[in-house]
């Protein structure tokens, strides 16, 4: 598997900011464990596209924190259902709508993004692995902290190489389309892990259904009800 580079912290100070802040609380808890993720709406504030990757990195840190702290096997479980659900829509998003903007506007940038995509095609494979297995087998703790790893290797090179270096070459203006066409995107995004329709508009159509049917048997933490950092669904 392709390897970003590991010698920054866990939590980097980010070099990209938006005008709204985002939301800091933990990881809150609902009874609606069938209600929508907070992925599949848009944050609160502007649409920048930095605010909509910033909340959905914020939001995966807190549930890894929440994930490490749970006590219960039944907890873990929930919280590995909505990193899925959440990896899943984020990694739908970032593909269609975000790497095709930079492919056209960073300069070189199909090329930049060669080894970047590998590597988030690698990691499909893992988040599948980790979706298909039980909370309790013994090989899914090593297995899911490798996920986790990675994810944080790859926010981090988006928060530092990726986003800054589309920033500096858009219009405002044409930021804040990019992250309403993300967000919009959000809504018809599958929500388990997909070799090949995370990467297609149309691929990714006919799957969201089907996973969104099977979401019906699982239970989730963190919904969007009542969280300070959504728009609405």
């Amino acid at each position: 598997m392709a390897s970003l580079s590991t010698t920054h912290p866990t939590h980097p100070t980010h070099p990209i900011t938006t005008s709204t802040p985002l939301a800091t609380s933990d990881v809150h808890s609902t009874s609606d464990k069938k209600a929508d993720s907070i992925f599949m709406t848009a944050p609160a504030g502007s649409s920048h596209f930095l605010r909509t990757i910033e909340r959905d990195h914020t939001e995966f840190r807190r549930l890894f924190a929440a994930f490490s702290s749970a006590m219960s096997l039944k907890d873990k479980d929930d919280i590995k259902n909505e990193l899925i659900r959440g990896l899943s829509i984020h990694d739908y998003i970032t593909e269609t709508v975000l790497f095709p903007a930079f492919e056209k506007e960073v300069p070189n940038g199909k090329d930049r993004l060669n080894t970047y995509k590998l590597r988030c095609a690698e990691l499909r494979k893992l988040m599948t692995t980790v979706d298909k297995m039980k909370i309790d087998d013994l090989a899914f703790q090593p297995t899911f902290t490798s996920m986790t790893k990675e994810i944080e290797e790859g926010m981090i090179y988006k928060e530092r190489e990726f986003l800054p270096a589309l920033q500096v070459v858009i219009t405002p203006v044409r930021a804040e389309e990019l992250g309403h066409d993300m967000d919009k995107a959000r809504k018809t995004a599958p929500t388990r892990p997909h070799t090949t329709a995370a990467t297609s508009t149309v691929l990714g159509a006919l799957a969201a259904p089907i996973d969104k049917l099977k979401d019906k048997a699982r239970d989730f933490a963190g919904s969007s009800k009542d969280h300070p950092d959504v728009v609405g669904k």
